[in-house]
């Protein structure tokens, strides 16, 4: 797995990769689809999971997983960020 090496090198240096903040559909997805109700979504290629995490603590049931198990495990270990980690998020990386 080639691609998968390329993004753990990529996690694997300072700070995140792709920045903590959410992307800017995150924000037009809340505001179309409110998690006034059971709301599931699932995040492909999560990445270090700041998309995954923005939307959990905006209280949606989010299952999120990416082909680089060091991109999952920084959204897992507890480093502080915005929103944090939370109880509605389920994420998993690669294992070998």
């Amino acid at each position: 797995m080639a691609q998968a090496s390329s993004y753990d090198e990529r996690y694997a240096g300072q700070g995140y990769y792709w920045g903590a903040k959410p992307s800017v559909i995150c924000h037009q997805v809340l505001q179309l689809l409110p998690p006034d109700r059971a709301v599931s979504l699932l995040d492909i290629g999560c990445g270090e999971g700041r998309n995954a995490v923005f939307f959990a603590h905006s209280g949606y049931g989010v299952t999120a997983f990416d082909a680089s198990a060091e991109g999952a495990a920084t959204t897992d270990d507890g480093t502080p960020r915005q929103n944090g980690a939370g109880p509605n998020l389920g994420l998993s990386g690669r294992h070998e």
